[in-house]
């Protein structure tokens, strides 16, 4: 494999001689990840190890491309790559920065509180880092809470956007177009992948290409869900979710977002625009009266917090069956003389139903092929929905096929119901 870039060459060393390996911190498609211990001055790292001996050419590229925008990029938002060692042929060490403050979602249901202020402190980190990318052309692609870490367990600890597994530079796209143009120019942002509930419009639907601005899209979700617990957009039904994202209709009912600043609302709208032209960037977002003012510090609702710690709970419990299944499908088809094909490394998406799908066609000895799209999920509405609201009003009937009964009778009709959904986690 070339080297990353100019600066950043492979070291073709035995990185354990640099490197006390400890525990194990995560494993996920592509490998495990490790803490370890620098001999020289006692620093822990985490150190990602990947074996690509089975890898498609595919996934070699996709592989490479993560070393090369995560060794451009030194923010102190950002995980940092320092060294990758090729110890033995296509095995690889990276030794990047440790973060062990935990994931952004289950740092706030440790906690059992969270406030419009501390909503805001993350939401300027996140955005210094995007705003930082973006200057760079580069688009993370895959934004979501699994993939925004805290450096440490401390109060104040920054948080860390990582797994540039999908990050890519994007081109400009207006002036390379032509008129009347039905797909992407050659270098454009094209490729259909993300987390479902997070996916930005342009990405489902853009016959010319997608910008940067897809990640200010899926951190407006993010915000959204720091204020109030719960999905903007939701469906049981794949297709049904996707076309509520494209039509781009959200609510914020009083019941759950009455305790929300006026300007906190204003900056979601303008974060949730679904037309990318017409989205707030990065850059502006940092001077939005929101972010440049004082938050309330006043502890969330109970309903709200409610809202959110079962969402978390039902998003963990979806990711480890998923895991298992993805694991086990893989395993099953090695074990029949084939290849691994399950092809649920393609984009190392640890999704439920992708997962299922593949586990089925091992089991009927079938190559399982991937969706058009690199996400799905399946978790019954059932199990996790917004706070009802005060007053025991009751919900009005929804239409649509299967669709859940919005909460509010202004919902009546749009089939977006009102349930929040546990999106499919990816670890790389």
């Amino acid at each position: 494999m070339a080297p990353a870039n100019g600066d950043l060459q492979l070291l073709k060393a035995d990185y354990r001689e640099a490197y006390k390996l400890g525990k194990t911190l995560g494993q996920g498609a592509f490998g495990k990840v490790k803490l370890a211990t620098r001999r020289s001055d006692g620093i822990e790292v985490a150190v990602k190890l990947v074996n690509t001996n089975e890898w498609s050419e595919r996934e070699r590229k996709q592989f490479e491309n993560e070393i090369r925008t995560l060794y451009e990029l030194q923010h102190p938002n950002i995980v940092r790559l320092f060294d990758v060692y090729e110890s033995e042929p296509r095995q690889y060490a990276m030794i990047m920065e440790l973060a062990s403050g935990g994931e952004l979602f289950d740092r706030i249901q440790q906690r059992g509180s969270f406030s419009e202020q501390e909503a805001q402190f993350v939401m300027r980190k996140l955005l210094s880092a995007l705003a930082y990318m973006h200057k760079k052309d580069i688009a993370h692609r895959d934004l979501k809470p699994e993939n925004i870490m805290y450096a440490t367990g401390e109060e104040n600890s920054e948080p860390k956007l990582t797994d540039f597994g999908f990050a890519k530079k994007a081109q400009p796209i207006e002036e390379d177009v032509p008129a009347g143009a039905t797909s992407p120019p050659p270098g454009a942002l094209k490729t259909r992948l993300g987390s479902p509930n997070y996916v930005a419009p342009e990405i489902l639907t853009s016959k010319t290409g997608y910008s940067t601005s897809v990640d200010i899209w899926s951190m407006g979700v993010i915000l959204y869900i720091l204020l109030c617990g719960y999905f903007p957009f939701y469906h049981e039904n794949e297709r049904e979710l996707y076309r509520q994202i494209k039509a781009g209709k959200f609510d914020m009912p009083v019941e759950e977002w009455g305790h929300v600043s006026d300007n906190a609302k204003d900056l979601v709208r303008k974060m949730l625009q679904i037309n990318p032209k017409k989205r707030i960037t990065a850059h502006q977002a940092l001077r939005h009266p929101w972010l440049r003012g004082e938050a309330s510090s006043e502890i969330m609702p109970e309903e709200t917090l409610k809202a959110f710690s079962d969402m978390n709970r039902i998003r963990k419990r979806s990711f480890k069956g998923a895991a298992q299944a993805i694991a086990a499908a893989v395993r099953t088809e090695k074990a029949r003389g084939g290849e691994g094909k399950a092809e649920v490394g393609d984009v190392a998406v640890l999704a439920i139903q992708k997962a299922r799908r593949a586990a089925a066609a091992a089991e009927e000895d079938k190559e399982y092929t991937n969706a058009s799209m690199a996400f799905a999920d399946e978790i019954t509405s059932d199990e996790v929905r917004r706070p009802e609201p005060k007053g025991g009003a009751g919900r009005a009937a929804a239409g649509g096929a299967g669709a859940k009964k919005p909460m509010h009778p202004a919902q009546a009709g749009n089939s977006g119901g009102g349930s929040p959904m546990c999106t499919s986690c990816a670890l790389m």
